[in-house]
């Protein structure tokens, strides 16, 4: 729940009460605020929160995503729904024909700062 909240999408919560208490969506229906980041999944200690990623599809929380591939290395890494909330935060204007995934980011980043710094030598 707070890996949701961090996000900022609030998607999912606890609900119950008890030994029933449990991390759910509201009526446990699809959650409209899910941006499919699967960061809930990830961080969920026992493994109860699950995700699936196929053939470009991800399931979480009764809810389908398209996935995006990277640019570079054609991996998919993220949901269309992610990618937009992310440049909406940060006022990203990234074009389709330009979005890459963490590594190959790293990798840009790092081939630029050796090239930046190949005149020093």
């Amino acid at each position: 729940v707070k890996a949701c909240a961090s996000m900022g999408t609030n998607a999912i919560s606890m609900v119950q009460r008890g030994i029933t208490k449990k991390v759910s969506t509201p009526y446990d229906d699809s959650s409209k605020d899910c941006i499919g980041c699967g960061a809930c999944a990830e961080i969920c200690p026992t493994k109860a929160i699950t995700l699936q990623d196929n053939n470009g599809v991800r399931q979480i929380w009764n809810k389908s995503f398209n996935l995006i591939k990277c640019s570079c290395c054609g991996e998919y890494f993220t949901t269309e729904q992610c990618l937009n909330y992310i440049n909406k935060k940060t006022n990203n204007t990234e074009t389709e024909n330009q979005i890459f995934c963490e590594k190959c980011k790293r990798k840009s980043i790092g081939e630029k700062f050796k090239e930046s710094y190949k005149n020093y030598y």
